[in-house]
């Protein structure tokens, strides 16, 4: 598990002198701060998670809320969507929304069915086709990291201490004198290593994609292909 905010707390006010309350706060606030700058820049495996359990999909109902609907858990970054029923599942294609308009600017009117596209505007998905049933939903994500408070509260990162503290100490020196940071490019700089080396492939396994001639999306089809190199355009 991660270190305690308790200790990361120590460790990041460790050789100042004639703290105060204010300066405790400010140095929980830079923590918190140095956590999310991190999953701005790369996303790590203690963050990956696969929810089998609470995701499904309503009859008649194409547009979903991750947290609301879905139930997820600090949702930041989508990998996968499988609409499950126990005889053929199906693992939805990404599409932008632009390119959803330009295609079927009005998705309602084609008859409902299994979804086979999705898209994904902040925190809404919507599918294409609108489902003709309730089916469960199999999603893959990346989340946020956990927002410590209490003193006992585990940082969401387990390997990273290092760089996590030099970022929190240069947040906490800017907080306390005001001063501006960019944060984004100390936490590059700290975490040089882990942007360089890419961790967020989260599935190797090739997918075959069938052919399709319905004429609604215009697919070309390809005989293998990890579908998680890159989102469809």
């Amino acid at each position: 598990m991660g270190t305690t905010l308790k200790e990361l707390r120590r460790k990041i006010l460790m050789g100042f002198k004639d703290l105060d309350g204010e300066d405790i706060l400010m140095a929980e606030e830079a923590i918190n701060q140095a956590c999310h700058v991190v999953a701005e820049v790369q996303n790590f495996d203690e963050l990956l998670v696969y929810d089998t359990t609470s995701a499904k999909t309503v009859d008649g109902t194409a547009r979903y809320h991750l947290v609301n609907d879905w139930l997820l858990t600090r949702p930041k970054d989508i990998l996968s969507i499988v609409l499950h029923d126990d005889f053929n599942s199906r693992k939805l294609d990404y599409i932008q929304p632009q390119t959803m308009d330009k295609n079927i600017p009005y998705p309602a009117g084609y008859a409902e069915g299994k979804s086979e596209l999705y898209t994904r505007e902040g925190y809404y998905i919507t599918l294409t086709r609108i489902p003709d049933a309730a089916y469960d939903v199999y999603i893959r994500y990346y989340q946020w990291p956990l927002v410590l408070s209490a003193d006992e509260d585990q940082c969401s990162y387990e390997n990273i201490d290092s760089s996590l503290i030099a970022l929190a100490r240069d947040i906490f020196i800017a907080l306390r004198g005001a001063l501006p940071l960019d944060s984004v490019a100390k936490a590059k700089a700290y975490l040089r290593l882990a942007v360089d080396n890419d961790r967020t492939d989260p599935d190797d396994l090739p997918i075959a994609r069938g052919f399709s001639s319905s004429g609604q999306v215009k697919y070309t089809g390809e005989y293998w292909n990890n579908p998680y190199c890159r989102r469809q355009p």
